[in-house]
């Protein structure tokens, strides 16, 4: 599990610029109405939903990637055993 230690928010929503930093395992949000604490949460949120997206593709290709490794490894065998009985 990753741990969110700093963020920094330009341009999201109605936040211009929001500089978070030495962030605990629990932070409390506290602001008047449409001050951007939802905002934050949300790009947090969105950050998250990214890195799950990246690291699921990597799993992917890595995945594939075997899958072809292994594939090919098994198509020289059958290749080269075939050419044993000829």
């Amino acid at each position: 599990m990753l741990k969110l230690q700093k963020i920094e928010i330009e341009n999201y929503g109605n936040l211009q610029k929001v500089d978070l930093k030495d962030l605990r395992r629990l932070n409390i949000l506290i602001g008047p109405n449409n001050s951007g604490k939802t905002h934050i949460l949300k790009a947090i949120e969105e950050l998250n939903n990214l890195l799950l997206l990246l690291n699921v593709k990597r799993i992917y290709t890595g995945a594939y990637t075997e899958w072809t490794r292994r594939r090919n490894i098994l198509k020289k065998k059958r290749t080269v055993s075939r050419s044993n009985f000829i």
